[in-house]
């Protein structure tokens, strides 16, 4: 995976020439096309979600295949540390950091292989509060109002004002498969999309 901040690309994790998930980490500079092996992440990672959590200036690695695994790189100092791993191991989760609340919620994702394309999607909703770490990661209990299948959906985050999340995309062809919904963070609830808002998306 890899993530374009400001003037460098930063490259983590993937699988070796032995199908092994691998902790490896680069920054590269196309200014000068330079590529620099930075220090390893802590933890192995493949097939998952890389965020840049811009309030606090750090880069988030998260899950995998069959990987529960948290990983936080501050951009500032330049050095790795493990945030505690996720109850449900995920490939592809989506993440959104709540700043009001120091709290980092992670949507859904991938269970199973990658390779033998036996993945099934999950429905889970994790949440970490950044200053109670050590407590973990919390499973939330949601009220599904907009009655979608959240185990089919392969999603994307849009924060909207203050504490409310567009939940859009679907597995397979999104033309075919549009699904969307807004996910209230303090009543841990999804409510529907208007149908023609979606349709201008």
């Amino acid at each position: 995976r890899s993530k374009v901040i400001k003037d460098k690309v930063y490259i983590t994790g993937g699988i070796d020439i032995d199908k092994n998930q691998t902790n490896i980490f680069y920054i590269y500079i196309p200014k000068t096309n330079e590529l620099k092996k930075m220090e390893n992440m802590p933890n192995p990672h493949a097939y998952h979600t890389m965020e840049y959590l811009h309030y606090y200036k750090s880069i988030l690695v998260i899950g995998g295949e069959n990987n529960c695994c948290c990983d936080l790189f501050d951009l500032y100092t330049e050095k790795w540390t493990s945030l505690p791993d996720m109850n449900y191991p995920r490939a592809n989760p989506s993440v959104h950091l709540d700043k009001f609340t120091n709290r980092i919620y992670c949507f859904f994702g991938m269970i199973g292989d990658m390779i033998s394309n036996s993945n099934l999607y999950s429905d889970i909703v994790e949440v970490l509060d950044v200053k109670r770490a050590g407590l973990g990661w919390e499973r939330v209990e949601y009220k599904n109002r907009a009655d979608l299948d959240f185990k089919y959906n392969l999603c994307y985050l849009f924060p909207l004002e203050e504490d409310k999340v567009l939940i859009y995309g679907a597995s397979g062809v999104r033309e075919f498969a549009k699904k969307a919904a807004i996910y209230t963070l303090s009543k841990k609830e999804f409510i529907k999309v208007d149908k023609k808002a979606l349709s201008d998306i």
